[in-house]
């Protein structure tokens, strides 16, 4: 489905079934309101069919959610209540064969042979010696060494554990335990779900009315979301993301420096989350029509949903998580190699100039430069006038060029003045002045009528490609489309 406007209302599914387009995919139609948020987190976790923890107050639709997902995909589903079962549960009843050589087990309908999801509820309530023998089924999908080959997804779900700061909204449990640090840090998603107090009275009015509704059709088929996002994710581990490979290692520094630690396997864990919360942002933004989140973004929502101290009663600040990344990323846009390496993602050299306008805080001159030069040398030369205007007049008030970029510039804008059978008009004469003497930020034009501009802009490109015999272009629009977009990519609009 291609990308419509953001403006678009509806979307339809195959089946010509009608849904706003800012609905949720995955979560409303299994029933549950508030979870809007957690949609591309919760399709990653299916995509990569890495381990995912949910955690919450009681009553929160943890299980409710889980089942009705394995139930969507039509999956062999096993539950088991961890804090109460025992590990004949899991295995079946062992008898020796007839060798006497090995041990079989004779199947019972809750054991895990044959399980393609299991879902083990109250995890931070298991037994220490089950807990053990749980492990390797959630980090290997192995039970006694033996492999669970059917096996695809393994998900868990916990009340917060009891902590001193705990307030009346989050109570804590007594008994639920926090999680063993090294179990937590085999869930690959760690996902916080809503309680009803952190639910919009619309959410909670949904809630009410919809529990006698019965059963919600997708609006697209949850098999082609899952199928569209693996594609976009298997698409984006194809590349090379060495900005995000940056981003993660100053990341961890400065997560350390707040004593937060991670382990070698969660930072390798969550440079795969991110791809994948990347390819569930992209998929949804474009079915619904909307604008998709940014790459800074989805880095913020995996990691918001990757830490795995949340399970072990050690959740730090969120405001904390939140300036590392921050700080992080804007570290990385700003060191050399972090910005050549988003800008090089961009192929269109126009595109590629908007991003480095975006980033020009944090990018240096040199680097600006030479993506503007490169822009230039892409356009042939009525393009070039048009573009070296447009870039002028959006950008200098802003922005400091190195020289090699102003000369090119200039040569671009004195395209305009010469072979040309009139006198170039008074103002543009000076603005060409203003742009040889602009070696330092804050240089100003004479003339801020842009209609002007415009008007002799098209002018001269007009009998200067009679004068040449080119074909007619409309330089006026090329000129008017590159000054929205520089302006807009100067401001951080299109970030």
């Amino acid at each position: 489905m291609s990308v419509q406007t953001a403006q678009q209302s509806k979307i339809s599914s195959e089946e010509g079934m009608e849904r706003p387009a800012n609905g949720a995919l995955l979560t409303r139609p299994l029933g549950l309101e508030g979870w809007d948020h957690l949609e591309s987190v919760l399709l990653a976790s299916l995509v990569t069919e890495t381990p995912l923890l949910l955690i919450g107050t009681h009553g929160t639709a943890k299980s409710f959610f889980l089942e009705k997902l394995a139930r969507a995909l039509n999956l062999e589903y096993r539950f088991y209540n961890t804090s109460l079962i025992n590990y004949d549960d899991l295995v079946g009843i062992p008898i020796p064969n007839a060798e006497r050589t090995r041990l079989d087990y004779i199947s019972m309908p809750t054991a895990i042979w044959d399980a393609e999801v299991v879902f083990m509820d109250e995890i931070n309530r298991t037994r220490p010696d089950l807990q053990n023998k749980v492990f390797p089924i959630i980090h290997e999908r192995r039970i006694q060494g033996t492999e669970l080959k059917k096996l695809r997804f393994r998900w868990a779900a916990m009340n917060p554990p009891f902590m001193e700061s705990d307030s009346d909204d989050n109570p804590g449990y007594f008994g639920a335990e926090v999680l063993d640090t090294a179990l937590a840090d085999r869930f690959g998603f760690i996902v916080e779900v809503p309680s009803w107090n952190k639910l919009s009275e619309e959410e909670q009015q949904a809630i009410l009315a919809d529990q006698f509704s019965g059963e919600h059709d997708f609006p697209i088929s949850l098999q082609d979301l899952m199928d569209r996002v693996r594609a976009r994710y298997e698409a984006l581990k194809s590349q090379r993301f060495r900005e995000i490979e940056l981003y993660l290692i100053i990341l961890a520094k400065q997560l350390a420096e707040r004593k937060i630690l991670f382990s070698t396997r969660r930072m390798t864990m969550l440079h795969d989350n991110i791809l994948a919360n990347h390819a569930a942002e992209e998929v949804l933004a474009e079915i619904k029509g909307i604008p998709a989140p940014g790459m800074m973004d989805s880095c913020w929502t995996a990691l918001l949903h990757s830490i795995p101290q949340r399970a072990e009663g050690s959740m730090p600040e969120p405001i904390s998580i939140r300036a590392s990344h921050v700080q992080a990323w804007r570290i990385m846009e700003g060191s050399e190699a972090g910005a050549e390496a988003i800008l090089l993602r961009f192929t269109d050299p126009c595109e590629r100039l908007e991003k480095a306008l975006s980033m020009h805080k944090t990018i240096s001159e040199e680097i600006l430069g030479n993506t503007l030069i490169n822009f230039l040398r892409s356009l042939n030369l009525e393009e070039g006038q048009s573009c070296a205007l447009a870039f002028y007049l959006a950008t200098h008030k802003e922005i400091t060029l190195t020289n090699t970029a102003l000369e090119v510039l200039g040569i671009n804008l004195r395209n305009c003045f010469v072979q040309l059978p009139f006198e170039a008009p008074p103002h543009l004469t000076r603005l060409y002045d203003d742009l040889k003497r602009s070696r330092h930020q804050g240089a100003r034009t004479k003339e801020s009528d842009l209609n002007r501009y415009k008007a002799n802009l098209a002018a001269i490109t007009a009998d200067h490609m009679v004068f040449y015999g080119y074909c007619r272009i409309d330089m006026q629009k090329y000129f008017e489309e590159l000054y929205e977009k520089f302006t807009r990519a100067l401001s951080g609009e299109n970030n």
